[in-house]
């Protein structure tokens, strides 16, 4: 059995019995506040019980993930910014096709035009 397995109450056969999880929590909670490998700070080193521990895990990682979103909405920011320049700057392109466009149209009628008047003066 893993030692931070939760006990089956139902089956007391292997001898198991609550104070032996208080035991458990206790020795948990103990090579929790000897452990090198993590640094979750000293207020969090400095206590005991499973659910102080978990509240302040909880609050780091509340913390970790409001600033992560910060950074997204800054990101976000950004990039409709960029995303209005851009639309902007497809918006004029555009008009200035358009004019350009009705320009070259504007020409191409006035030589049809006058392809017409020569045709007609050459019948």
């Amino acid at each position: 059995q893993y030692p931070f397995m939760r006990p089956n109450y139902a089956d007391r056969s292997n001898g198991y019995v609550p104070d032996d999880e208080h035991k458990l929590i206790a020795k948990y909670c103990h090579s929790l506040n000897n452990k090198t490998d993590f640094d979750y700070g000293d207020h969090i080193n400095s206590l005991c019980s499973p659910g102080q521990l978990i509240v302040a895990i909880n609050e780091e990682q509340r913390e970790e993930l409001q600033s992560i979103i910060r950074n997204l909405e800054i990101e976000n920011e950004s990039l409709q910014q960029e995303y209005d320049r851009l639309k902007t700057h497809q918006m004029n392109s555009r008009n200035v096709s358009d004019s350009e466009y009705s320009e070259n149209e504007q020409e191409m009628i006035n030589e049809a035009k006058k392809l017409r008047q020569h045709k007609n003066r050459l019948e």
